[in-house]
């Protein structure tokens, strides 16, 4: 029977996960979902599921769902286990990590918490920005999903987990948001270090409070 493989992402990756996909089960249904509301309406009806997987995205997987899959489901996160949660290529960027990474993990009701199966990581050359480490790490997302794919597609089976655990703080849109204030008497390499980090990924402009009066700051250069 050809397995059944729905996978949670979002479509600039579409294409390239089901050319993986298809290479190593020619005979698999693959169903793409890109947002909450399409995982909702998939659920909402009876569905005979052979593997859940989710490959960066945004969007969290409740519970309900994740009980009705029935066998494990894996999350590709675009970081390494010291970045769960939301935004960790901008976070490192900012902390000036030395190496980075991926990992893909088993998909429980708390967000980047469930068990380790692998990690693939890289070296950050000096002078990474943002753009160069957002496609190092899907570049070895890509390699550890080719990795996987065969045991993920072949069976309904748990894969093996590692010994590696999660670490560091959770960020969150809150976090971002904390970040993207600037104080007043901010100091220049703080500032910088912001921008070249959160500038590009923020959900709205930086802000400065001054004077009792909130202004939104727009960089130019």
């Amino acid at each position: 029977m050809a397995p059944n493989i729905v996978v949670l992402t979002e479509p600039k990756y579409s294409i390239v996960l089901l050319s993986i996909i298809e290479h190593f089960e020619p005979r698999a249904q693959v169903r793409f979902l890109f947002t909450a509301e399409e995982l909702d309406d998939y659920f909402a009806r009876p569905a005979e599921i052979s593997r859940f997987l989710a490959f960066f995205t945004p969007v969290v997987v409740p519970a309900a769902v994740l009980e009705r899959i029935g066998s494990p489901a894996y999350n590709f996160h675009p970081g390494p286990p010291a970045y769960p949660g939301r935004y960790p290529v901008a976070f490192a960027l900012y902390d000036g990590v030395r190496r980075f990474g991926t990992t893909a993990h088993v998909m429980t009701a708390q967000v980047d918490s469930g068990p380790i199966v692998a990690v693939a990581e890289f070296d950050v050359e000096d002078g990474a920005d943002l753009d160069w480490l957002n496609a190092r790490t899907y570049k070895a997302a890509l390699k550890l999903f080719m990795h996987l794919c065969p045991r993920l597609l072949r069976t309904a089976e748990p894969l093996p987990t590692s010994t590696i655990r999660w670490s560091g703080r959770r960020s969150t849109r809150a976090t971002l948001r904390a970040m993207c204030e600037i104080p007043p008497d901010i100091a220049p390499d703080e500032l910088e270090r912001r921008l070249r980090a959160f500038c590009l990924v923020a959900p709205e402009p930086f802000r400065l409070t001054l004077h009792g009066r909130r202004f939104r700051l727009v960089p130019e250069g």
